[in-house]
């Protein structure tokens, strides 16, 4: 259901005013929007719940603050507030990785192909491969999303620069977390054949 914000935007003075009700029809409201936000910007539970809460607490805090401005109502400014939350929370999720002492020959070549990971058409081969993927750490899953799978200006395969512009890491981060992607999926499968 689509979020009403003209009407959120009405009850301000009614909230300000200590009407409870409205309060609380704000409060409900703003939360399950903010919830789908921040589980659509890819957190999970119990950090969606946390970053849709303390936004919504940072933004009932301040709505005696809050000034209608033309071109930009309730919503452009309380989704302000709930993405610096999230990503605050992403980028202290994120692990740092130190690559001062990974010399470049460690990472061996990125561009090698999968064994096992070929497409063969089949349910139980692309299950596989799901699940594995599935196993990834989250930043691994990215990675691999944007290095090999089209954007939305149909350009099929990335650079490390761009994934880690778009990421917000550095380059050579991105190389790592792409080769340990491989290295993990190759072990995955491996596993995954030998039990199968």
């Amino acid at each position: 259901m689509k979020t009403d914000w003209k009407h959120l935007q009405e009850l301000i003075p009614k909230v300000l005013a200590g009407d409870r009700e409205a309060a609380e029809e704000f409060g409900l409201t703003v939360f399950a929007a903010f919830l789908a936000h921040a589980r659509r910007r890819g957190l999970r539970e119990p950090d969606d719940e946390d970053a849709a809460s303390e936004a919504l607490v940072k933004v009932l805090a301040n709505l005696g603050k809050y000034q209608v401005r033309e071109g930009a109502g309730l919503n452009s400014w309380a989704y302000r507030i709930l993405n610096n939350v999230i990503n605050r929370k992403l980028k202290a999720a994120r692990p740092m990785v130190a690559l001062d002492d990974t010399p470049e020959a460690s990472l061996g070549r990125l561009d090698e192909p999968i064994e096992g990971a070929e497409p063969s058409g089949s349910a139980a081969d692309t299950s596989r491969l799901h699940a594995a993927l599935g196993a990834l750490p989250s930043i691994q899953q990215q990675v691999l999303h944007l290095k090999y799978f089209a954007d939305d200006r149909g350009e099929s395969e990335r650079t490390f620069a761009a994934i880690g512009q778009q990421l917000g890491i550095p380059e050579s981060t991105a190389r790592v977390y792409h080769h340990r992607a491989i290295a993990r999926l190759r072990q995955s499968l491996t596993e995954l054949d030998k039990t199968a």
